[in-house]
């Protein structure tokens, strides 16, 4: 059995992604623990939010990543 990973996410993420990708629990100012079972797909979610956000080249994207 796969324990389910745990995060914090911005509201507006959680709001999208409610109930389908992500499980919501308990929100804290503008960020809410979420739960999933894969923590690639809560990674996927936070990256997505910060390029919406913050544009950057797959370069810059890279060097952040090491």
């Amino acid at each position: 059995m796969m324990r389910a990973r745990l995060t914090y996410i911005p509201v507006e993420v959680a709001d999208q992604f409610e109930d389908f990708i992500i499980k919501r629990d308990v929100q804290i100012l503008d960020a809410v623990k979420a739960r999933t079972r894969d923590y690639s797909t809560l990674s996927l979610l936070k990256l997505l939010y910060q390029l919406r956000g913050n544009p950057m080249t797959f370069s810059d994207l890279y060097s952040k990543s090491k």
